[in-house]
């Protein structure tokens, strides 16, 4: 394409460009807009991309917005809070909270470490932050279909995108000196500049199509949690992860992660449903007061599949562009963490481009490149701790199903000890915690578990197959912490 022809048929020059206005994108643009920068907000069918699944938005994702002056945004929405996790599995249950109470029987509202989350509907916060972004006399918002990247010149620099407004209209060019691709996993776009996602979806398994997809979601009428404002996370030893909050004052919110051995049990068994499993097998873990409501909204809910993908902000070092993502950030639908990685993201750019700063233009120069590449090393600060704690939950859920009972009852065991064994991985978690190394001595305690769950039950000749899984479980801790050093060393 003439780079001369593209610059005499656009409407408009912008300074960023950002394309997808879901939540990532209206708030990178409100954030530029308030820099004074002029914003170009793209987005295919605003009124499709509402049907999201319910967020629990952690501490750190809270500090983001506060330090992106957008804490309002969920002021004027339903929201209710989240102190931490409740984790059952079997008899066994255990209380993690994101702050230390100053007294053990209650909360001291008044304490600076109670800290909390919010659990929300996402399409609530998108129609708020799309309201926010059109009241922005410097954002332009068009529904339209990006059709390609415009690039020009010599070096291949990114200039802009090509959209058109319907099927029977002309293509439109809007150029910028920086476009930013929000697009998530269903991205045609970003792949030009990326390498594919490091865990990609897993193939659908054979004469399972209920399972086209690993993750899913239903709501709970009238339910009861068994400690308000608490998530509560149900550890099932068969692969299925169900965890439960509230978004409206009489609705839970229910999401399941159907893990791949799960999903090859139930298609090697065609006769039976995940709803079936959730009956059989994970009804029986339920607390008492959600038991009658849980099956009846297994039985006559709709589930409905969640996206849940893994594209993230990558490394990316091409000129004129730049990938944010849109999508939750681990494979672990009970850490949930996406949301406030997305939103520490906007705000580590916002921050390394401010226009009173050294890149009063975002065009392309040294200024610029050095400032995304500042991004990519500064992320990781935010990323590498929830990095390690999914690891340790993925291997966790490995092996053979007895191998993992005994992994899943440690967990919630090591959680039982209090607030100074579980204190650095929930501060993770909660994205208060940016030091890995205050991870290695919990995952110890954790291994430490294990290997006393695994020995606990042994007598005689089953001794030895004991043992044989603590080697497994030894290596499993050695894999996560050999993993995460060599991480911080080569990033």
């Amino acid at each position: 394409m003439d780079f001369d022809s593209i610059r005499t048929t656009a409407e408009k020059r912008f300074d960023v460009a950002i394309v997808g206005a879901d939540i990532t994108g209206c708030i990178a643009a409100v954030a530029f807009a308030h820099q004074g920068r002029s914003v170009l907000l793209l987005d295919h069918k605003h009124e499709q991309s509402l049907a999201q699944p319910s967020h629990i938005l952690h501490p750190g994702g809270i500090a983001a917005l506060e330090k992106l002056g957008l804490r309002s945004a969920l002021d004027n929405i339903e929201t209710f809070p989240v102190r931490g996790y409740t984790v059952h599995r079997q008899a066994d249950s255990a209380n993690v909270f994101f702050s230390l109470p100053h007294r053990r029987d209650g909360w001291d509202e008044k304490g600076p470490r109670s800290i909390m989350g919010l659990a929300f509907r996402r399409e609530k916060l998108m129609v708020q932050l799309r309201r926010l972004a059109r009241h922005q006399c410097n954002v332009v918002m068009v529904e339209a279909t990006v059709t390609q990247i415009v690039r020009g010149g010599m070096s291949d620099e990114v200039l802009g995108v090509e959209c058109i407004r319907s099927h029977a209209d002309y293509p439109v060019h809007f150029l910028a000196d920086l476009t930013l691709l929000c697009d998530g996993t269903d991205s045609t776009l970003r792949d030009a500049f990326s390498t594919p996602p490091v865990n990609p979806p897993t193939a659908p398994a054979p004469n399972s199509p209920a399972l086209l997809n690993r993750y899913w979601a239903f709501d709970i009428p009238h339910g009861a949690l068994p400690v308000e404002e608490m998530v509560c996370s149900i550890l099932d030893a068969a692969g299925c992860n169900l965890t439960l909050f509230r978004i409206s004052r009489d609705t839970l919110r229910a999401h399941i992660e159907v893990t791949p051995t799960l999903a090859a049990s139930l298609a090697a068994h065609p006769d039976t449903s995940l709803r079936d499993h959730l009956i059989t097998n994970v009804s029986p873990l339920m607390p008492l007061p959600l038991l009658a409501e849980f099956r009846l909204a297994v039985g006559s809910a709709r589930m409905e599949p969640i996206a849940l993908g893994l594209r993230c902000a990558e490394t990316n070092y091409h000129p004129g562009v730049f990938l944010l993502h849109d999508q939750p950030y681990t494979s672990d639908l009970a850490t949930d963490s996406g949301l406030m990685v997305a939103l520490k993201d906007v705000a580590l750019l916002v921050g390394l481009l401010k226009s009173r700063g050294c890149c009063k233009s975002l065009a392309n120069s040294w200024r610029i490149r050095l400032a995304l590449a500042k991004f990519l090393l500064k992320r990781k600060k935010h990323t590498a701790p929830l990095d390690m704690v999914s690891r340790v939950l993925r291997d966790w859920d490995s092996g053979q199903q007895i191998t993992r009972s005994i992994l899943r009852r440690s967990i919630v065991k090591f959680l039982a000890k209090g607030d100074r064994a579980y204190h650095a991985p929930i501060q993770s978690l909660a994205g208060m915690l940016q030091k890995r190394r205050r991870l290695f001595k919990p995952l110890v305690r954790l291994t430490s578990c294990a290997v006393q769950e695994s020995l606990a039950r042994a007598r005689g000749v089953y001794m030895l197959v004991a043992w044989c899984r603590v080697v497994g479980i030894v290596w499993l801790a050695c894999h996560v912490a050999v993993v995460a050093l060599f991480d911080d060393i080569l990033g």
